[in-house]
């Protein structure tokens, strides 16, 4: 019973902590979006894949995205019995016209799969590669994150 509570306690601190976003606010008429120097378009409510370090760009919403970093990575290796699935987070920046905010996101269902920023969600669909064997961890450079961006109704 103690350590079920325990648990849960360290799962609803985990969620809160992971939920907060940082945003950095530039003076008016700044433009942070360099849309010229990313080759990587995506649509709003299309699936789009970005690789550790790199940025997308929607021309329609002037919205750039870039995965940041591989905070965690968790998650129960397919060669292992685990209790618990685990969880992957990554870091991503959206510049927005004249700010930049940084957005946690993670795989498992129960926690922070997808952020409002500004007028728009953002989702992780999926992160690849999988840990395969608990013998071999997977560098950060090999990750991609399979997200979409999408209006906030």
């Amino acid at each position: 019973m103690a350590a079920s509570r325990t648990m849960i306690f360290l799962l609803t601190g985990l969620f809160v902590l992971l939920s907060c976003s940082n945003t950095t606010t530039v003076e008016p008429g700044d433009d942070l979006v360099n849309s010229e120097t990313i080759d990587n378009d995506f649509e709003l409510g299309e699936e789009f894949q970005l690789a550790f370090e790199e940025s997308f760009y929607n021309h329609d919403e002037k919205i750039e995205v870039r995965f940041t970093a591989l905070l965690e990575e968790s998650r129960c290796p397919e060669d292992v019995m685990c209790v618990w699935a685990g969880n992957a987070n990554i870091l991503l920046q959206m510049k927005m016209k004249s700010e930049s905010h940084e957005v946690q996101l993670d795989t498992h269902q129960k926690l922070n799969k997808k952020e409002i920023v500004e007028a728009f969600y953002i989702k992780l669909i999926k992160l690849a590669p999988y840990p395969e064997s608990i013998e071999y961890q997977n560098s950060a450079e090999d990750y991609t994150a399979t997200l979409m961006v999408e209006f906030s109704d």
